[in-house]
């Protein structure tokens, strides 16, 4: 996997991460959703089509997809952390953290770099073709050591 499509499936992650991270905060702490409205069944035997019951189950498969993401980006972490030190300049590690961690749109970004939205896309376009150039100059490196 390149470096531009490891990135993006990076992103991706923290994206869902953040997704089922907001679902969650939406459950309160007796397993029903926040806003719903408290009903009780008092002359009815409570069971597995219980509202209550059915809000903890998907709570605790939502706590299950939250854990399987987060390790998920710890065992991508090194490789990340690997590619903010082939970053050139403050600009790089700004696109890289901004982008592809924090989730942040092109126009986030060149607010903070001060820039137009079309150049902060450019930039990260070049960014992404140098990481990629770098990662196979490495690789051409690594594979011949008998060359030196």
């Amino acid at each position: 996997m390149n470096n531009a499509a490891f990135l993006k499936l990076y992103r991706e992650t923290w994206l869902e991460l953040r997704v089922m991270e907001r679902q969650l905060a939406m459950s309160g702490t007796t397993g029903r959703p926040r806003g719903a409205s408290t009903l009780h069944y008092d002359d009815m035997p409570r069971g597995t089509n219980d509202h209550t019951a059915a809000a903890i189950q998907q709570q605790d498969g939502i706590e299950a997809a939250v854990n399987d993401l987060r390790a998920q980006l710890d065992g991508m972490e090194p490789r990340y952390t690997a590619l903010l030190k082939f970053a050139r300049n403050y600009r790089d590690r700004c696109i890289l953290r901004q982008y592809y961690q924090l989730c942040q749109t092109d126009a986030q970004i060149a607010d903070c770099l001060c820039v137009s939205v079309r150049h902060a896309n450019r930039l990260r376009a070049e960014l992404l073709h140098h990481l990629d150039n770098v990662s196979t100059m490495s690789e051409t490196v690594v594979a011949c050591p008998a060359a030196s």
